[in-house]
């Protein structure tokens, strides 16, 4: 199917659902396709009848929020002996509104145009040959798209990180026996610039929002595990944030950002998802951008900036 169609085909079903009140049993899944790291994904949405529909509930993001949240996805990647990765995702069956609905089609018209979609805690590339996408959009009634040798943007990004830190180990000096605390490696510039690409795509979009103390938003991590051995320190639409003012919660265990250091890391383990919390104002309707700064162990010091809006 061609591209631009697709886009335009989205966001006129997005247009038309936006006020959508009405129940839908949606379905969707992602398997290995054909060929070597190749993907196949299926998404149906159906307007529910009242009964005979999916009956398995399982937690979907809501409108933009999307990709695992809540840990409904159990997502499981490993490095078979010829350091290919493979995946397998558990299907989701779940109940959403239209207005859900046509808050995810929105955001994928916007981005098949740049080449990837949003699905199941991942980023899929999509096939270099349209002809392997195929839509049937119905807005009010039935969505259903199905895309075959789509390719795991986090996996490909993740063999070009691996690649990456093997040179910098090899480009790292040995550490005297008598240092202490065992220095950072040195870290080339094009893996901390490929690094500040990469952590971005675990940002949760639509995760922003405000809560009763401040505002929050979320990262599941579909990458790798890492250790954060430094201050989350944030800079809001220009502000800057007091670090005390910032929690961290993760695996059910919340501390103060400024708590963070070398002797009390993080974990933030593949299958996590973290959140960010802001003790203060809360955030006016509209989109805003945030820069995000800290160290992980092994990587040194990061910055990335996320965008994204509250409604």
């Amino acid at each position: 199917m061609d591209i631009n169609k697709l886009s335009r085909e989205l966001k006129h079903a997005a247009e038309k659902m936006k006020n959508d009140g009405s129940k839908y049993s949606v379905h969707e899944s992602l398997e290995p396709g054909h060929g070597e790291d190749n993907y196949k994904l299926e998404f149906y949405a159906k307007k529910k009848s009242g009964f005979g529909l999916l009956s398995t509930v399982a937690n979907i993001a809501k409108g933009a929020m999307y990709g695992g949240i809540e840990g409904a996805l159990r997502r499981a990647v490993y490095e078979v002996s010829s350091r290919k990765f493979r995946a397998t995702f558990e299907p989701i069956d779940q109940d959403m509104i239209g207005s859900e609905i046509a808050a995810l089609l929105k955001r994928w018209s916007e981005t098949v145009l740049q080449g990837f979609i949003e699905t199941i805690g991942s980023t899929l590339l999509l096939p270099d040959d349209p002809s392997y996408i195929s839509a049937k959009i119905k807005p009010g009634k039935e969505i259903r798209i199905v895309i075959d040798f789509a390719r795991l943007k986090e996996i490909e990004e993740k063999e070009e990180v691996k690649e990456a830190k093997a040179i910098s180990e090899e480009m790292a000096p040995m550490p005297t026996p008598s240092a202490i605390p065992v220095p950072m490696p040195v870290i080339p510039p094009n893996m901390i610039a490929m690094l500040s690409s990469v952590i971005p795509q675990i940002y949760l979009v639509g995760s922003l929002k405000n809560s009763d103390e401040g505002f929050q938003f979320m990262f599941h991590n579909g990458l790798t595990s890492v250790a954060i051995v430094s201050p989350i320190e944030l800079v809001v639409d220009g502000n800057t944030v007091d670090i005390e003012k910032i929690r961290i919660a993760i695996g059910g265990v919340e501390r103060t950002s400024s708590e963070i250091s070398q002797s009390n890391p993080i974990i933030f383990n593949v299958g996590d998802q973290l959140v960010v919390k802001v003790i203060g104002d809360k955030l006016s309707t509209g989109t805003h951008s945030i820069n995000i700064k800290t160290t992980l162990q092994g990587y040194g010091p990061i910055s990335f900036v996320i965008t994204d809006r509250v409604s």
